[in-house]
Formats: C-alpha cells, sequence, structure tokens
C-alpha cells in the first residue's frame, strides 16, 4: 500500500489503548528502528500519535467503523450537556 501525505488511514495502536486502532490523516513520514513510520493525528483516541507502515489496516471491519462514529459523536456532542443545565 502506497501511503502520502493528510491520506486518512487506519492502524494498529501500540502500546495498546483502550481502543486498539487508531484512525486519522497521516501529517509526517519517517524511518525507525522497526521500519518506515508515520504520525498522524488519532481522531478516536485524540493527540498526536505514531504508526509503522507494516500496522496499515486496509479493510476496517464493523467494530473499528464503530469506535470512530462514537468518537465523532463524542466529540460533537461536548459542551451540550453545560448549556442544557443553564
Amino acid at each position: 500500500m502506497q501511503l502520502q501525505l493528510k491520506q486518512t488511514v487506519w492502524v494498529q495502536c501500540y502500546p495498546i489503548t483502550q481502543n486498539q486502532v487508531g484512525f486519522g490523516a497521516i501529517y509526517k513520514f519517517f524511518d525507525t528502528e522497526e521500519g518506515p513510520a508515520f504520525e498522524f493525528y488519532d481522531e478516536i483516541n485524540g493527540g498526536f500519535r505514531i504508526g509503522l507502515v507494516k500496522d496499515v489496516i486496509e479493510k476496517p471491519n464493523g467494530r473499528m467503523m464503530g469506535q470512530y462514529a462514537k468518537a465523532k459523536n463524542d466529540l460533537a456532542n461536548v459542551g451540550k450537556e453545560d448549556k442544557k443545565k443553564k
């Protein structure tokens, strides 16, 4: 798989996080002792992460898509509860 800057990818996360996968746009490529890697902004777990090219997931399953949908929904609802309480 040929990866490009700004391409969104699914990748296996290490160390294992609450969600074992990350999803986001690639910002930078570099080499590591473990092989080619990239920096991306993880839209599921939040924050910048590093992923190895060999750990890119080409076909995400339903569970992964559900994790992404939940993360987007949670982000969309930030602050809405505070407005309701006022």
